[in-house]
């Protein structure tokens, strides 16, 4: 997964990725999140600064992904659970 981690990262951060290519990179930075607690920790104000201006259907299903999140990785999650209800 390591060697996929920087291209993922780089796309879900390009405003110049088509819209398409970014919802598919964002949902699997959210499961690769799952997978480390530290990498959910570095990549979580990416996730959230996406998930707030996502459109409908990509911030539905990453409100999934963080309920995942919260569940593998509780104390990481806490500070930023506010995101659920904005």
């Amino acid at each position: 997964l390591g060697v996929f981690v920087p291209f993922v990262v780089e796309v879900v951060s390009s405003p110049l990725t088509p819209p398409t290519v970014r919802q598919f990179a964002t949902i699997a930075l959210a499961q690769f999140m799952c997978v480390s607690g530290g990498f959910c920790e570095d990549h979580l104000p990416l996730l959230i600064s996406v998930m707030q201006s996502a459109p409908p259907l990509l911030k539905s299903n990453l409100m999934i992904a963080l309920g995942d999140l919260i569940v593998c990785w509780n104390t990481v999650i806490d500070n930023d659970v506010h995101v659920l209800y904005d």
